[in-house]
């Protein structure tokens, strides 16, 4: 245990994190804990400080849905913000039901072959994801081998090849009223400025535990260019001129995030810049104030003290002189 009275406190929160939430947080650092400061940065942003990059258009797949967020010098587009149902239960509801039907399940002790069972694969679900599956190509077509997958000492499953490589077909297909994973993505930069959209689409940075997925960057990169190309005319009018280049975090993907906020730690001045103090928390009668709201005084009391010194400002002859020369012109 550390004496957290000496040090700050930097959380990692999701961009649309709920008030309440981050002020029963804040309560319970300053309160309970007494650390000096705390400092709330958005999951997004600091997944791209471990590349060392300000602007990204990160794809951050969760559990129940995935969100798009742009990324431009730092500053979040909310106008171009777009989530999906569309991520790791839908690849883990895929898998499931492929190993229910073409599954089989074998009893080492007695060489029996059995039907997969849902009870005896929902335990270690994620590991025969993480540990077999892969996403296919456009233009692959060939179908895996299948493998044998130890679910215990008693009993093995057996992985059909199809099984392995149709996991994460569920991203790429439009649902009733939900739009796909690169649907999702391509609305989120024609919702961007225009001047900002070859950026964001060179630099894209997919995030979460289903992004570590052999071949998953790739498949998404090929369904980017079918629906921007002659696929769907309203993409391709004003996306098509684009290419799509994604890059590789130097952490787990899903890990990318954490990594960027030990980075972002170590710089004293930026933390304490975005920091709140314990003082300025009870002057704000315990409650932080949201990116949303509309009361000034809450984001003055946040806006960190200038150190540089002001520039004295320019003479007032060099005005009159100005001034005289576009009368005379």
């Amino acid at each position: 245990m550390v004496p957290s009275k000496d040090y700050r406190v930097l959380v990692v929160e999701p961009l649309l994190s709920p008030s309440h939430f981050r002020n029963t947080l804040a309560r319970a650092l300053f309160n309970h804990f007494s650390v000096p400061h705390v400092a709330f940065m958005p999951s997004p942003l600091l997944g791209t400080f471990s590349l060392g990059r300000q602007t990204a258009l990160v794809v951050d797949i969760g559990w129940l849905e995935t969100t798009v967020i742009p990324l431009y010098e730092g500053v979040p587009i909310m106008s171009a913000w777009q989530s999906t149902s569309c991520a790791a239960k839908t690849v883990h509801n895929t898998v499931m039901e492929c190993l229910i039907e073409t599954g089989a399940i074998t009893d080492t002790h007695t060489q029996e072959q059995n039907p997969a069972v849902k009870e005896l694969i929902q335990g270690s679900l994620e590991d025969i994801i993480v540990s077999t599956c892969a996403v296919r190509s456009m233009d692959c077509d060939r179908t895996p081998p299948e493998v044998s997958f130890p679910l215990s000492q008693q009993y093995t499953l057996c992985l059909p090849g199809p099984a392995r490589d149709a996991c994460a077909e569920g991203l790429f297909e439009e649902g009733e009223g939900d739009l796909s994973l690169p649907s999702a993505v391509l609305e989120s930069l024609l919702k961007c400025p225009c001047d900002c959209r070859r950026d964001l689409s060179e630099n894209v940075l997919v995030l979460g535990g289903i992004a570590s997925l052999p071949g998953l960057n790739y498949r998404l990169k090929q369904e980017l260019e079918r629906l921007a190309g002659d696929k769907n005319e309203r993409f391709s009018a004003k996306l098509g001129a684009l290419q799509f280049k994604f890059h590789q975090p130097p952490a787990h993907p899903s890990t990318a995030a954490w990594l960027g906020g030990s980075i972002f730690g170590t710089s004293e001045v930026a933390v304490l810049e975005r920091a709140v103090s314990k003082e300025k928390f009870r002057e704000m009668n315990q409650r932080l104030p949201d990116w949303t709201s509309c009361d000034p005084e809450q984001h003055e009391q946040l806006r960190p003290v200038p150190t540089r010194k002001l520039l004295p400002a320019a003479p007032s002859s060099l005005y009159k002189s100005t001034t005289k020369t576009q009368s005379a012109h």
